[in-house]
């Protein structure tokens, strides 16, 4: 079946659920109301949400929230509101009385447990998209977790779904920052292929908020260039637990609260294998993947008013691949290729990392708190690996033979090669942070400052040789050559110190409630011995209680760190400077309400100006630097995203990004070039749907296209010889029904909640490409040679069984 006829028979599915679901709407309950604190503030993005059906709202920015429901025959129900800062709070409810215009107090932390964290509060940033933490546990996706949720927001992209990393806006995956608690999370620096990639630091079980910005974000913020991922973990209000088995990852959490509120934890494990999804790739072999981590956070209140929080982690990641062989076939139906290739030797790669933070907090009055951090953070990457491949590259005869099997017409090239490396990489980071904040009223003042130590140690050493391609047969008097080499070694150390303050106010403009973020950063490197000024402000005018509009501008600086310090080639301009960009987002949000259900439209128009960038090219999830500043460049575009309640009680939403983004090497006569991650289109689609008169039986469905970025021929810094791969393209679904439910009328459980589930990943079963190796055919007659991009195909469809418990 073609790609155009699966999705028009998907869609209309989609479509016949929703109107199905539309008939039934005289089954459902509606129920209305504002959450505010105890001073009568709206508490905007306060969750509600209903245990026993898995369905929930956000509040809107007036507090105010709309859900319905398929009672599915029960006569109560009970409501779970909650928000980073503020005691959760439950409510049963008779669906036979009053179920519209209800009012809930969430009470402050502050007030019942004598202190809260600094960051439990509103995004302080127009820009900031507040996910729900729900969304990271259900959505169907391959790695899972809080990542997949945000590949599906606009301006991000996903190219591998092996990988948690993500594109923003053009940006490489060295450009995002992703914090937990405050402190700055690290990523492998070594890892090739999303095969070696294990557990995303971020554990769903855990999270309470998921705070992220695609670009204009605050000052509290440095020193990346294209986004932040601002995650706080939970404190329990009592005690909790989970256990979760599937075919990929299985985990389980616990926490506590003392009766006395003053102590708390909450610790969760998680283990994956993805031996399963790799099975379905073209190199067939002995996979043997095994990624663990544990993480911890606990937290003390003293009776003097001060608060200790101490968090560790660890994570271990075990990669083993002795391959065998590889068929894969590509090019066009006139022209196609099958490529066979034989294997011998093995990779054993090794990645670990732990760490921990200890946080203090002093609240010296209701309205000024004060917050000191030390964290630090080691790691180690260990990559060995020497391959023996032998292949054989046929021509296909599209007349001769089946679909699937066509018949061999000619051999149009042979060759062996042999990969070698010994790769380590090993860092240490020690980081003290100081966080202040006042907020009197509605007008604030935030302020820090933090230094931080790095210490890099690396060593690549790595080189391939091929045969009888054209590569390493040279002339006679020239011997045998290399077809790449890589032999560096980097030992580098830098002191970073940053400051930041930020004001923060709300007014009146021409009589409309408007609001001014306004901040300046100031970073000083002894890497590259320079002083970095980040000036940052964003502006919002509420026209109607439905429209806002907003405008954010700043400047963003990116110091060297320690992938590109293994740059491929060195440079004669000195040490490396800061890579540097400004930013211009002009937005608008719309609230607005369709079939009596609540919706938000919002649009932003956005660009960036690069300079000083050091050039790069991406090879499957590895980014390779080359030469100093030496490039600038731009990018552009247009980011939607509508979210609502398409299916009564859960929320779903669609995106659209547009965008261009070009590069410059102003010493080269190669003029501008699209940029490595210039992605012209980008959809996502994550829809959720339940059955009305069967709640428990739930779907979610999890769709992406994006175009093909630019790839050319490794190794040659050809930059304007490039050709875009083809277009990303997947769809994967979920299902489950809810087994146990503990919070009934009737039905006390130990277990609150038992969810059985099975998702199926690339629905369609579509070969995306991911990067390609590169094939010559020897020398003709007439001295030519031939080149061929062989794909390396992503995963085919696979399946994945889960079971959920919650206690």
């Amino acid at each position: 079946m073609a790609w155009s006829s699966r999705i028009r028979l998907l869609l209309f599915q989609v479509f016949i659920m929703f109107i199905f679901s539309g008939l039934l709407q005289g089954q459902e309950k509606l129920i209305t109301g504002t959450v505010t604190d105890t001073a009568g503030v709206a508490v905007i993005g306060a969750t509600v949400y209903i245990p026993s059906l898995g369905t929930g709202t956000i509040c809107s920015e007036d507090g105010s929230f709309r859900l319905r429901f398929a009672p599915g025959g029960i006569e109560k129900i009970s409501l779970r509101f909650s928000s980073v800062g503020y005691v959760t709070d439950t409510v049963t409810l008779d669906l036979n009385g009053t179920l519209e215009g209800i009012t809930i107090r969430l009470v402050p932390v502050v007030t019942t447990i004598d202190g809260v964290e600094i960051r439990a509060s509103r995004p302080d940033n127009i820009t900031v998209i507040n996910i729900p933490t729900v969304a990271g546990a259900v959505i169907p996706a391959v790695a899972g977790g809080i990542e997949a949720a945000i590949a599906t927001l606009p301006g991000v992209s996903s190219f591998s779904e092996l990988s948690s990393g993500y594109s923003v806006r053009g940006g490489s995956y060295d450009e995002n920052l992703v914090y937990i608690n405050d402190v700055e999370v690290y990523r492998p620096f070594l890892i090739r292929t999303g095969q070696q990639e294990g557990l995303s630091r971020i554990n769903p079980d855990l999270t309470a908020s998921v705070n992220f910005s695609p670009g204009g974000f605050s000052a509290a913020y440095g020193d990346r260039m294209s986004s932040v991922l601002d995650i706080t973990y939970r404190e329990p209000v009592k005690r909790e637990g989970s256990l979760s088995l599937s075919m990929l990852t299985s985990s389980a959490h616990a926490g506590a609260r003392s009766s006395d509120g003053r102590l708390w934890f909450i610790a969760g494990g998680r283990y994956r294998s993805n031996a399963i999804l790799l099975g379905s790739l073209d190199e067939r072999g002995a996979y043997r993947p095994h990624f663990a981590d544990i993480q911890a956070t606990g937290g003390f209140k003293a009776d003097n008013g001060v608060r200790l929080t101490l968090s560790l982690w660890g994570s271990t990641n075990r990669y083993a691949f002795i391959p065998q062989s590889r068929t894969t076939t590509f090019g066009t139906v006139e022209n196609a290729y099958r490529l066979y290739a034989f294997f011998e030797g093995g990779e054993q790669d090794r990645y670990d990392s732990g760490g921990g933070a200890m946080a203090i907090e002093l609240r010296h009055s209701n309205i000024l708190v004060s917050k000191f951090i030390f964290s630090a953070n080691i790691a180690g990457e260990y990559e060995n690996y020497d391959i023996r491949g032998a292949y054989n590259l046929f021509s296909l005869d599209k007349y001769e033979g089946t679909e699937n099997q066509p018949d061999t017409l000619l051999n149009a090239g042979v060759g062996s090669w042999l990969a070698h490396a010994r790769n380590t990489y090993r860092s240490a980071t020690a980081t003290v942070t100081y966080r202040g904040s006042a907020f009197p009223g509605r007008n604030g003042l935030e302020w820090g400052a933090t230094a931080s130590y790095r210490g890099y140690n690396a060593s690549r050493n790595e080189w391939l040789r091929v045969d009888s391609a054209g590569y390493t047969l040279r002339d006679a008097d020239e011997g045998l050559a290399l077809f790449s080499r890589t032999d560096l070694s980097v030992d580098a150390g830098s002191l970073t110190a940053a400051g930041w303050i930020i004001g923060k106010t709300g007014f009146l403009l021409a009589g409309m409630p408007s609001g001014l973020n306004a901040g300046i950063r100031a970073t000083y490197d002894t890497y590259s011995s320079e002083l970095l000024v980040s000036p940052r402000v964003s502006i919002r005018t509420e026209l109607t209680s439905r429209l806002s509009l907003y405008v954010a501008a700043g400047a963003y600086h990116q110091p060297p760190g320690g992938r590109e310090l293994m740059a491929e080639e060195t440079t004669d301009q000195g040490r490396l400077k800061a890579q540097r960009s400004y930013h211009l987002t002009a937005g608008a949000r719309f609230d607005f309400t369709a079939w009596n259900r609540p919706f938000r439209l919002t649009a932003e128009a956005w660009g960036k100006r690069f300079d000083r960038l050091i050039p790069y090219q991406v090879d499957n999830v590895r980014v390779v630097y080359y030469n100093g500043n030496t490039a600038d460049g731009y990018s552009a575009g247009l980011d939607m995203r509508i979210n609502g309640e398409f299916v009564p009680g859960v929320e779903s939403w669609f995106s659209l990004s547009l965008m261009k983004s070009e590069m410059q090497i102003p010493s080269l006569s190669s003029g501008r070039f699209p940029a490595p991650f210039d992605q012209r289109v980008h959809a996502s689609i994550f829809f959720q749907d339940y059955l009305p008169s069967h709640p428990d039986f739930r779907a979610h469905i999890n769709i992406a296209f994006g175009t093909g970025i630019p790839t050319s021929p490794p190794g040659r810094q050809q930059w304007d010889v490039w050709f875009r791969m083809p277009p990303y393209r997947r769809i994967d679904i979920g299902f489950s029904k809810v087994l146990i439910n503990g919070e009934r009328p009737g039905k006390k459980s130990f277990i609150k909640e038992m969810v059985a589930g099975f998702e199926i990943f690339n629905l369609a079963d579509i070969r995306n490409t991911i990067s390609y190796t590169w094939i010559r055919t020897i020398r003709n007659s007439q001295g030519e040679t031939r080149e061929f991009a062989v794909p390396n195909y992503l995963t085919r469809r696979s399946l994945n069984l889960k079971l959920t418990a919650q206690f």
